[in-house]
């Protein structure tokens, strides 16, 4: 474990990076700023999903998904719609037809997760106006090696019995096998939760029960001289829910218990080729296409109704070209087609309003990009760019990007330098948007989607200074801006029979702005701090007001400490958030809230470690009674333990 906590003390400005550039660069060397949580400390902390290995980052807010038992990513003030989610540069099928649930992607074979905030829309294209996550795989390593997890954890009385045993169970194995050209890899895991209920006497249970299964097979080939790879991948994940709620339909003369129930599969499929000459040049070719399914039913006693069933389909054909630097100029080239289609179905009726007899809504954009990062001198590099895009319902659109990096002092102890850049955002109304309609009927509302949208575009600003010393010390300090237009948002349409409707439609310009400080230090050979601050403000531009769930202030701060004489490290994790508006109309605010986590690794040998914690270790909660008001986390302490093995090369 010593190895794993020193490499994490410089990971943030030293570790080489490739989301930002699509190149491989050196975080501090990169012109564009990107974030990275390591695969050591993945393990520190014992994430098992996404939005664990992400909850430690400065200035992400994971928000649940209304409606659903999940969570999502916001940066910058910008929501879960406009964040990209990848897995080796491949986007990811959206849980909600918008957004991804992140806790459904676990972390099987996991080399790092790198975080690039504001508008990347120049590389990435639509979607990416706030930013993206990409999760990086790990390639197959010679040898053969078997690493197994088991976990477990409670909630204490609040374990929806009120039975203080373990409410929650994870296991994941890996075996792997590489030899000088062929190399495979297998890979399961599961993860499975009885729910939260504060109050096991109710019904209602504020969290859900849930078990998601993940597995993974991949095969690579390695040509003679490493300079070559092709491979092939296919995983399937599995979400079974049951939410439990108080309902509103007593107008019916109904019991007001009501329970939805939902199935989730996701099947993904993909592969390529890279290769790399001896001078350097690089080209790739990658697909990926994937299909989701979901399924739900509400029932109240016996009785079912509102039957839902969606498919979503989404796939990326890519290639790259990257030249190695000629005189001042490296420059990259790259094409990207991406399909995608939409169905879903309630009680057996379609709820796509895209025409008379249709049953599916499709899109494609092809898309085309470019690069040219430009030595201008040894202290100076210029990086631009931009992104052609043919969407086949919208037309053409065009999206630039400028960054520049100035080295402003480089010594033997100390590196400090200078970013800053613009870039273009361009976000297409997704299929959910422009098709789909959200019909709860049977709770009193109903959600239009509506044709006519138009495209949201943004123009994003970056400025940052960072410092490197000795390796002892690193300090980033970024400031940001986001000017925002034609933004997405659901308003009032009209009251009908007593329903309300509600529908998509462009009506919000936006702004968000604020300023970023994150540091690691060593204090000594043993100990280890790092911490973050975020200040963030928002303002709707028609009317002047604060945008809602926009916290003003958030920080993280961690203290890792491992004595070098002995193989144990003890970690302790504080994540917090000032208040936020909730209603512009009521000037309802949810209290601000902190949590403190407690981490532990025991190294036994080097093939066993044990580890176990405490999140949420003064248990703050939110006030249940303030349901849509109160937004603290709804998990309350939460003990666990749990064994790693890891066998092999």
């Amino acid at each position: 474990m010593l190895v794993a906590i020193e490499s994490m003390a410089v990971q943030t400005l030293d570790t080489v990076v490739v989301t930002g550039t699509r190149t491989e660069r050196l975080s501090r060397e990169s012109p564009v700023r990107t974030e990275v949580v390591s695969r050591d400390d993945i393990e520190v902390i014992h994430a098992r999903d996404l939005k664990e290995a992400l909850q430690y980052v400065p200035g992400l807010q994971l928000r649940e998904i209304h409606g659903k038992s999940g969570s999502e990513v916001w940066m910058q003030g910008l929501n879960a719609d406009r964040v990209l989610i990848l897995v080796d540069g491949m986007p990811v099928s959206p849980t909600t037809g918008s957004s991804v649930d992140v806790t459904q992607l676990s972390l099987l074979d996991v080399e790092r997760v790198e975080v690039v905030k504001g508008a990347t829309s120049a590389l990435y294209g639509s979607a990416a106006m706030g930013g993206m996550v990409n999760i990086i795989t790990r390639r197959i390593p010679r040898g053969v090696e078997l690493q197994g997890v088991i976990d477990g954890g409670t909630y204490g009385e609040q374990n929806p019995d009120g039975d203080e045993r373990f409410g929650t169970q994870h296991g994941r194995l890996q075996a792997s096998a590489g030899g000088e050209q062929w190399r495979g890899r297998l890979a399961l895991d599961e993860n499975a939760s009885e729910g939260i209920d504060p109050d096991p006497s109710s019904w209602a249970q504020p969290g859900d029960e849930f078990t998601r299964r993940s597995g993974e097979g991949r095969l690579e080939w390695h040509g003679n001289d490493e300079r070559s790879l092709v491979y092939a991948q296919v995983s399937r994940f599995e979400e079974d829910t049951e939410s439990r709620t108080q309902s509103d339909l007593n107008a019916d003369n109904l019991p007001d218990n009501l329970t939805k129930v939902g199935e989730l599969s996701r099947e993904r499929r993909s592969g390529g080729v890279h290769w790399r000459s001896e001078s350097g040049v690089r080209w790739t070719l990658d697909g990926v296409s994937e299909d989701m399914r979901e399924a739900t039913v509400k029932q109240v006693e016996g009785l079912q109704f509102d039957f839902r069933d969606a498919e979503y389909g989404v796939s990326r054909y890519s290639t790259r070209l990257e030249l190695p630097f000629i005189g001042q100029h490296q420059w990259l080239f790259g094409f990207d087609y991406t399909p995608e289609n939409l169905n879903q179905y309630k009680d057996g009726e379609s709820e796509l309003q895209c025409g008379i007899d249709c049953e599916d809504a499709e899109r494609d954009a092809y898309e085309f990009y470019l690069q040219d990062a430009w030595k201008l001198h040894p202290d100076w590099e210029v990086l631009l760019g931009a992104r052609y895009q043919n969407d086949s319902d919208f037309g053409d659109h065009v999206s630039p990007k400028l960054n520049v990096r100035y080295q402003w002092l480089q010594q033997a102890d100390l590196d400090v330098f200078a970013r800053a850049g613009v870039g273009s955002g361009f976000r297409v109304p997704n299929l959910k948007e422009r098709y789909y309609v959200f019909d709860h009927s049977s709770l009193g509302y109903m959600v239009l989607g509506n044709p006519a949208l138009e495209p949201e575009s943004s123009v994003s600003w970056q400025a940052g200074l960072g410092l490197l010393w000795q390796q002892n010390l690193s300090v980033d300090f970024n400031l940001y801006y986001n000017d925002l237009d034609d933004l997405i948002q659901t308003d009032f349409d009209s009251l009908q029979n007593g329903i309300v409707y509600y529908r998509y439609l462009n009506i919000d310009r936006a702004r968000t702005w604020g300023a970023e400080l994150t540091t690691r230090v060593w204090l000594h050979d043993s100990v280890q701090l790092n911490g973050g601050y975020t200040w963030l403000r928002s303002e709707d531009k028609a009317t002047g007001e604060e945008l809602t769930r926009r916290p003003r202030h958030q920080i993280t701060a961690a203290i890792d400490w491992m004595p070098a004489q002995y193989d144990w490290m003890a970690s302790l994790r504080w994540r917090a958030q000032s208040d936020e508006l909730v209603s512009t109309e009521s000037g309802t605010r949810s209290p601000g809230w902190g949590v403190l986590d407690l981490k532990l690794n025991v190294d036994v040998t080097d093939q066993l470690r044990l580890f176990g914690g405490i999140d949420n270790l003064f248990d703050r909660q939110r006030d249940f009674t303030r349901a849509g008001e109160d937004f603290a986390p709804i998990a309350g302490r939460y003990p666990y333990v749990g064994i790693r093995v890891a066998l092999g090369s």
